[in-house]
């Protein structure tokens, strides 16, 4: 069930002012499809509440996946919801189009439902049905007076498919026409509930941050962090989110929300009497993945401060910078961000290649002293260093990792401090990351990659040879083989013309005793430098495969590879590095 991992939390940093932007008319005419919002049967959503159909803005998003590790599918998208409470009866009916489900106080899970909250559950044969309403309440994350938020859950299992969709909605008392400020701004802190699906799975999100409101000029802007976590193991992924809107007539929000690889639809609007809270639903896919949300939240403090002309927005927070040496070893003095080539794994795709700048960005957080793996399908995940040197986190080889509740390890991150017959390099450093999911998708997610001080200016003329070595693994007659005992490589490159020759010399150590080896021979490879970069690729003679690299450090002292070689009798994978002779 995705609901489960929905909880609390607090709220995130201030949003920039917009600037200026066409005054807002006074008075505005509801357009079709936003009317007037009108008094209800209650005056906020306090208990003891009565009777009442609620009017929602809603979104919904569906997925499905196969019980074989194939890559699933998922859509989201604008959706119509209603929510009715039933005084007399004490349960909540939500409904879309033909389809309705009521849950009553019978139907509470314990487990899941806490003081933000309430998680109701509904079984029937391989369809579970489960709904969870924020509870109301005057401060504190998720409990809002005027305004809440649910999702409503319906998934069915069989033995070969899981499959199911999620509806997230707001719902409360509307701020009536005459209580919509018509200048100043205000900013709200907001929390965020929803569902993130990828091919792979999906993730419940929690998040935090604000939205900014212009009241003159109608312009929203927001920005905060989330965390997704899976529903099935438990382990959390970083995201980062932001959002523009309008407001429009009858304090009707309408526009967009970004997370991940997704640009969502959002539409909202205010609630309380003088619009002391907002509430918006989003949806949407993009990329392979869907979202579904909802964000609520109150104002700052006070009524709208007024502003004829706009406020100067705040300095931005520092943007991550790339390394500036001279070497690996050198002190970095704050966030730092680093470009990566190499390989990539997807279970249900295989390996990829990744040219520089196209892999996984490396981001070490100076003050947190945290790395966060910002992948290439959007996802963020994050690292704690536990006690490494806060200037030189990659002085020496490393490995972090996240746990769930039970101490298995979800994600991983290996840093590597490479070594050339003892010495170690310079300009290069070596990581792995690996998402571990279950049986029966094992590890669906791997990235090996180079990263550290690329070539700034790459040499023009003349050839070089580099002194190589070669750590990776083979798959042949039956057997996973080491490759890092007795293989071997070789590298060279014609600056002038761009023209790359390798060698690698493939010789597997059982990993059954790591002592009986097997000779698959050597197979060459030729490739090219990119246009302009300290990046190159390549392929190789024998069967199917490449390579994918860069140079790195001054007239390219160092290089590194990764590669992929699918021949007839055997499948390997690893990486090369190496220092110019």
């Amino acid at each position: 069930m995705l609901l489960a991992a929905c909880g609390g939390g607090s709220g995130g940093g201030p949003v920039s002012t917009p600037g200026p932007a066409p005054a807002r008319a006074p008075g505005p005419t509801p357009t079709p499809g936003t009317p007037n919002p009108t008094s209800g049967a209650n005056d906020d959503l306090l208990t003891p509440l009565v009777s009442e159909t609620f009017s929602t803005f809603a979104a919904r998003g569906s997925a499905s996946y196969t019980t074989n590790g194939s890559p699933g599918s998922s859509s989201a998208g604008s959706a119509t919801r209603s929510i009715t409470y039933d005084a007399g009866a004490n349960t909540y009916r939500v409904s879309t189009g033909g389809t309705e489900q009521t849950f009553g106080s019978g139907d509470i899970e314990p487990s899941l439902t806490n003081s933000q909250g309430t998680t109701y559950v509904r079984q029937s044969g391989s369809t579970t049905n489960a709904l969870y309403l924020t509870k109301p309440g005057t401060s504190g994350a998720l409990t809002y007076r005027w305004v809440g938020s649910g999702l409503w859950e319906r998934n069915t299992q069989s033995s070969t498919t899981i499959s199911g969709d999620v509806n997230a909605f707001v719902y409360g008392i509307r701020t009536p026409t005459s209580g919509v400020p018509m200048n100043g701004s205000a900013n709200y802190s907001v929390d965020m509930i929803g569902v993130y699906a990828t091919q792979v799975g999906v993730q419940s999100l929690y998040g935090t941050g604000n939205l900014s409101i212009n009241f003159g000029s109608g312009a929203i802007s927001g920005s905060g962090n989330a965390t997704g976590i899976n529903a099935v193991t438990g382990g959390t992924t970083g995201h980062s989110w932001s959002s523009t809107a309008s407001l429009g007539s009858a304090g009707a929000l309408a526009g967009t929300l970004s997370l991940g690889s997704v640009n969502a639809g959002m539409s909202g609007a205010l609630y309380g009497p003088e619009a002391q809270e907002v509430g918006a639903a989003f949806g949407g896919s993009g990329g392979g993945n869907s979202l579904v949300g909802a964000l609520t939240g109150r104002k700052g403090g006070g009524a709208p401060t007024p502003s004829p002309s706009p406020s100067p927005a705040p300095s931005p927070a520092p943007t991550p910078q790339p390394p500036t040496g001279p070497t690996m070893s050198s002190p970095l003095t704050g966030d730092t961000i680093f470009q990566t080539a190499g390989l990539g794994f997807v279970n249900g795709t295989g390996y990829v290649p990744r040219s520089l700048g196209d892999g996984p960005d490396l981001i070490y957080n100076y003050d947190d002293e945290t790395i966060e793996v910002h992948l290439p399908d959007g996802n963020v995940v994050f690292f704690g260093t536990d006690g490494v040197g806060q200037d030189v986190p990659f002085e020496s080889s490393k490995y972090y990792e996240n746990q769930d509740s039970g101490g298995e390890g979800l994600e991983a991150l290996s840093t590597s401090r490479l070594r050339i017959e003892g010495v170690p390099l310079s300009y290069l450093r070596h990581a792995a990351f690996f998402a571990h999911l279950p049986v029966p998708l094992g590890d669906s997610v791997v990235e090996s990659f180079f990263f550290g001080l690329p070539t700034a200016s790459m040499p023009a003329s003349g050839t070089a040879t580099y002194n190589s070595a070669i750590n990776g693994s083979l798959s042949g007659n039956g057997n996973i083989y080491g490759l890092i005992f007795e293989s071997s490589a070789t590298f060279g490159v014609n600056f002038a013309s761009g023209d790359i020759t390798t060698l690698v010399h493939l010789i597997g150590t059982d990993s059954a005793d790591d002592i009986s080896t097997f000779d698959f021979g050597t197979v060459n490879g030729s490739g090219s430098i990119t246009a302009g970069g300290p990046g190159f690729s390549g392929s190789f003679s024998t069967g199917s495969g490449w390579f994918e690299g860069a140079f790195f450090g001054p007239d390219a002292a160092e290089m590194g590879y990764e590669f992929f070689i699918d021949a007839p009798t055997f499948e390997a994978n690893g990486y090369v590095w190496g220092v110019k002779d």
